[in-house]
């Protein structure tokens, strides 16, 4: 997180208000970060936290000539980034194509990071399921499952007849199915 100085946040101030376009850069990349960070976490939504990051230095801009050097810029930000906000959500409030794209956004954040682990316990279950196998079910259902390999295959590769391979298929999908059972909430 960049930061300026004081005494050069206050001169890079008195030339915002003259209408200096590289103090105002200065000044934007010294803080956008922290007001999207701000802004993000009411609108849950990477475009609205932008568009409400442009709103608050557009009104900067805009009251360049009333901005006060000596107050704290900081605060000032803040207080527009949250004023800002407010009047987003208030807005969002009686729009409903907005309200959809926050509570849209929050779900998809929400429900990848659920999936997510979701998928890590049911991977850690089914590879815990796998390893109770006996050893020449679970390498016929390695073979078949994981690699991929048809029930000819592993029976040639494996020097068993293909119902061998259809009898340990069969019992180990049951035993795993079982195991997910007693051991998980993952329905299959």
């Amino acid at each position: 997180m960049s930061t300026v100085p004081g005494n050069q946040e206050k001169k890079l101030l008195k030339r915002l208000r003259r209408g200096d376009s590289s103090a105002f850069e200065v000044l934007f990349n010294t803080y956008k970060n922290r007001l999207y960070a701000f802004a993000f976490k009411f609108v849950k939504s990477e475009d609205l936290a932008c568009d409400i990051l442009h709103e608050v230095f557009l009104k900067v801009w805009e009251k360049r000539k009333k901005i006060n050097p000596d107050l704290n810029f900081n605060s000032y930000l803040h207080t527009i980034c949250k004023h800002t906000v407010y009047n987003f959500l208030k807005k969002a409030s009686r729009k409903e194509e907005l309200k959809l794209e926050i509570i849209n956004s929050t779900l998809e954040k929400r429900n990848f990071v659920e999936e997510d682990l979701y998928f890590q316990q049911y991977e850690k279950m089914a590879s815990d399921a796998i390893n109770q196998l006996p050893p020449r079910r679970k390498e016929v259902f390695q073979l078949c499952k994981m690699d991929g390999k048809s029930y000819d295959e592993t029976a040639s590769s494996l020097g068993i007849s293909k119902n061998a391979v259809k009898d340990h298929m069969v019992k180990a999908s049951k035993f795993i199915k079982r195991y997910f059972l007693k051991h998980g909430e993952v329905s299959l």
